[in-house]
């Protein structure tokens, strides 16, 4: 059901994204309304910048180590703990800790510099 969910998920907002193309100033809009068809090839040329495709990877990643750490997280607290309760205070934490990362990645961006964390392969 997961890899069912996260397919049709992926799909819409592949497809959603990739049809958003700017069509010109909003003057153009005011004066003359452009009507241009796209086509799946010109969706998908998209893919050929390297931001795209590497945020693409980094998002893809991230949903799925999120999904494994919560499936995980709840068969340990099911069947190791025996108290399937604890879910939402695990949950809780792991809220805070990434309220603590959002506050603390900016200023440590600051400090270091954004490049420190950056595959050089890309640029």
């Amino acid at each position: 059901m997961i890899v069912g969910t996260v397919l049709v998920v992926l799909f819409f907002t592949i497809v959603g994204t990739l049809m958003v193309k700017e069509r010109g100033t909003e003057a153009a809009y005011v004066t003359k309304p452009v009507k241009e068809k796209y086509t799946m090839k010109d969706a998908l040329s998209v893919f050929k910048l390297r931001p795209v495709v590497s945020l693409f990877l980094a998002m893809l990643f991230i949903t799925a180590a999120t999904n494994i750490f919560n499936g995980s997280l709840l068969y340990y607290l099911s069947y190791i703990i025996s108290n399937p309760k604890l879910l939402s205070a695990a949950s809780f934490l792991g809220m805070l800790g990434a309220l603590a990362a959002g506050l603390l990645v900016p200023k440590l961006s600051q400090r270091y510099g954004k490049n420190i964390c950056t595959l050089q392969v890309w640029y």
